[in-house]
Formats: structure tokens, sequence, C-alpha cells
């Protein structure tokens, strides 16, 4: 299957079990955290002129900030403005980022708490994917046509993946685009 995505924010789950509840903690000021929409796990809602934010992986990182005595600051920005900005100590977390050795030079990870899993989807004139989780009949489909190809910059994708992108990118069939 797809890898598994690390989500930097889970270090804070462990946290909980060895810190007192949020009455006996001090507030301990705020913390830059970067955002990305990214629905259902993160997202911005806005209602009537008023703003604010939904998903599994804000409720998370809600409680764990209040049950520690912290406040996140949300930064919105790209996924590669995230990790520019947390390499250079502008942004002190981010939230459902994936473990690559590249990143593990500037940054700590935690033990995962949620593993997505990504698909496919073509423009209805192109011959469908797969119906398949194994990355190489991704690969394979991929390669077959000469598709042109879309990522996200920053994105960690599996070595296989990866491979086609380059492929792609080299003959001018990939699109980056940053969020």
């Amino acid at each position: 299957g797809l890898s598994a995505f690390m989500l930097l924010i889970s270090f804070l789950i462990s946290w909980i079990r060895w810190n007192p509840a949020p009455e006996m903690q001090p507030f301990r000021g705020k913390i830059s955290v970067g955002w990305l929409d990214s629905f259902p796990y993160q997202m911005s809602q806005h209602d009537k002129g008023i703003s604010h934010r939904e998903g599994l992986s804000f409720r998370i990182l809600e409680s764990c900030m209040d049950r520690l005595g912290y406040n996140p600051e949300f930064i919105d920005s790209s996924w590669a403005d995230q990790q520019a900005a947390l390499r250079d100590g502008r942004l002190m977390m981010m939230t459902m980022a994936t473990k690559t050795p590249e990143r593990e030079a500037y940054a700590h990870f935690s033990d995962p708490y949620l593993q997505l899993k990504f698909g496919l989807f073509t423009h209805p004139g192109v011959s469908p994917p797969p119906n398949s989780d194994r990355v190489d009949d991704m690969v394979q489909w991929a390669r077959q046509g000469k598709l042109r190809l879309s990522a996200t910059k920053g994105f960690a994708y599996p070595p296989e993946i990866q491979n086609v992108l380059m492929e792609a990118a080299q003959q001018g069939r990939l699109i980056e685009v940053t969020s």
C-alpha cells in the first residue's frame, strides 16, 4: 500500500499522560502552528462573517494544547512555506507531516496516530486508474499513457511514486502545485 503519513502533532498525545490537568497547568504561552486546509482533517469554516477551525487534526491539537497550557497561533501558508518556516525557526509546529530523512534533519517527529491512503483521479477522457491499492499497479498505469501528472510541492511520496514524478518532470509532464 501507500506509505503511512506521519503526523507531527501526535507527539502531544503522549504528553497528556505525563502532564497535569489544565486547571493545574500554568499558561505557558503561544505556539505558532502552520495551517493548510486539508478536508476533513483540518479546515477553516466561515459562517456569517465568523471564521473558525474544524476537523480531526484540529480537535486533537486543540485538546492537547489546552491540556498543556499553550495557545496555538495558526499561520496560514502553503505546505512548502510551512516547511521552510519550521526549518528556519519562524514556525514551531506543523500538523499532518510525513516523516522523511530530509525532514528529520530539522524537525522532531512522533509516532503516527493516523494513516491515510491516497488515490488517483483523472479527467473523464483518460483511462481510469487501476482499482488497486498496490503502488506498483499505479506506477505502471501512470507510465503507460504519457499522462500529465500533478503533485503538491513539498509533499512526501513513496519512492516508486517519486520516481514517476521525476520522470514526468523531465518529460515536461509534471504540474507542481503549492497546496
